[in-house]
């Protein structure tokens, strides 16, 4: 239905893959997965072909990954340090709501991130963060947002730079504090 009326707008869609480069108001995205040839093949699993990709933008480092798994988390790792250059990046969106098979431990050692933000629904099916997900992204020392209890959370970058955060739940303050180490309510269980 979405792409029928794409083509009833005469909306032009471009299928990305793996080292696709746009550039677009003043932000960079560079595209991490899925790899040419592995987007709708039919053999792939859905989440190892998510879009993956890091986005840059006056001067901070943003990383999405949707729902890779292991073996591709592993890929981007090797394929990111030397991208990053031991840099890090500011933000990563945990991987697969955090799953017990996302957020692996090689990619979070290249991300090294400051921020992170687990998207996951309040009480959900699945059981999202996983206890595994959540003690590797803790173990980072970044600072973690849990959509759970802190709601819409927004990211906003300055043009000098400058990274602020705001949140719409019953939490306006991240849930995990890297700097402190200090867990503020639960974050589905967690």
């Amino acid at each position: 239905a979405v792409m029928a009326a794409f083509r009833e707008r005469d909306v032009q869609i471009k299928l990305v893959t793996r080292s696709d480069r746009f550039d677009w108001g003043g932000a960079s995205w560079t595209i991490l997965n899925p790899p040419r040839g592995e987007f709708g093949d039919g053999r792939s699993q859905a989440g190892n072909v998510s879009v993956a990709y890091l986005l840059e933008l006056n001067g901070r480092r943003l990383v999405f990954t949707g729902d890779i798994e292991e073996r591709v988390g592993k890929r981007l790792a090797g394929e990111l340090e030397p991208v990053l250059d031991g840099e890090g990046v500011d933000v990563f969106l945990a991987t697969h709501h955090g799953s017990a098979s996302g957020s692996v431990k090689p990619l979070l050692d290249v991300l090294e991130p400051d921020w992170v933000v687990i998207s996951a629904g309040k009480n959900n099916r699945f059981g999202h963060p996983s206890t595994q997900a959540v003690r590797r992204l803790k173990a980072t020392g970044a600072t973690i947002w849990c959509t759970a209890i802190n709601g819409s959370v927004t990211a906003r970058i300055t043009a000098g730079g400058r990274l602020t955060w705001a949140a719409g739940g019953e939490l306006v303050a991240p849930w995990w504090s890297g700097r402190d180490q200090v867990q503020h309510g639960r974050c589905n269980r967690r």
